[in-house]
């Protein structure tokens, strides 16, 4: 079976100026925990601008990065530059991929060679997706019924 046939399709993504206080809303505000940074990267023939994956931030990266002291009575002036930082500063650059056709299995191996929570599905250099640990646990659940 094929990755597109398991993989989430509504990924949530941000641009490489982001700034890390938004990306940490996301977050809270909803359950996931990874986001895809993109570039535009060239115009199409159509004149519409193509977006190509360059990084990739999970909830664990924005964790590190921002300091426990934000948001609170000992907040400093350090603390809060912290939440001012950019996708591009905090993301991990050139992420592994996978592409639609890709098998789950292949998928999976990748995945724990790797050790990454995630892959950004990828086809012509476009985002069409995003494979989850998530999602292969589903799947692997449903073939068991």
């Amino acid at each position: 079976m094929p990755v597109k046939n398991i993989m989430t399709k509504h990924v949530i993504t941000v641009t490489l100026d982001t700034e890390v206080q938004h990306i940490k809303k996301i977050f809270d505000d909803i359950d996931i925990h990874h986001v895809i940074v993109l570039e535009d990267e060239s115009t199409n023939d159509r004149g519409m601008k193509r977006k190509k994956v360059i990084g990739i931030i999970s909830d664990r990266d924005v964790l590190r990065c921002v300091s426990p002291y934000a948001g609170t009575p000992a907040e400093s002036a350090r603390d809060t530059f912290t939440l001012s930082k950019k996708a591009h500063q905090i993301m991990t650059h050139k992420p592994f991929t996978v592409t639609p056709s890709s098998s789950i299995p292949s998928a999976a191996r990748l995945m724990l060679e790797k050790g990454v929570g995630c892959l950004p599905v990828v086809e012509d250099h476009q985002l069409k997706g995003i494979l989850s640990w998530k999602d292969l646990m589903a799947a692997a659940l449903k073939e068991n019924k």
